[in-house]
């Protein structure tokens, strides 16, 4: 889909963004028509379209964090340690270990960390998981990339 769609909030008409060939361009048609906003019109499109990639970069992290999780419970996550051999006597590794850790009735770092992967999907299931985890981090990166190209449309008519 390309061209306009439904009427925004302010009255233009909003650009239908549809992933694939052409997403992320904004033609010559796009242009006129964005050049043919009030600015207030256009200013309003401006915040949406930042606010719509703020949540897009939230919805990137989400799925990254994920997929990270996933891949941890698939081929496990080295232990954290004190790195004894590294760490110098009353050194900022000497002083957390025996302050912050000690705070909270901990003696290692890695204390409670492997019961928050706990809990996710089947191991068989793990693969399929990621197939998705990373068709949805294309999708995000396509959609952001299309909203990319709108704002600086917009910022290049301003």
């Amino acid at each position: 889909m390309s061209g306009a769609g439904a009427p925004d909030a302010v009255g233009g008409a909003v650009l239908a963004v549809t992933p694939g060939a052409g997403a992320g361009v904004v033609g010559a048609r796009q242009r006129q028509e964005l050049a043919q906003l009030p600015l207030v019109q256009l200013r309003e499109r401006r915040r949406v379209l930042r606010t719509e990639i703020d949540t897009v970069a939230h919805w990137q992290r989400l799925v990254r964090a994920r997929r990270d999780i996933v891949a941890a419970q698939v081929v496990g996550v080295r232990e954290l340690s004190i790195p004894l051999e590294a760490a110098s006597d009353g050194g900022p590794l000497d002083v957390h270990a025996a302050a912050d850790l000690a705070a909270h009735g901990l003696t290692e770092p890695a204390s409670g960390l492997r019961e928050l992967l706990a809990g996710g999907p089947a191991p068989a299931a793990l693969g399929v998981v990621l197939e998705r985890l990373a068709a949805a981090q294309d999708r995000l990166s396509g959609y952001e990339g299309a909203l990319r190209a709108e704002l600086a449309a917009a910022t290049d008519v301003l």
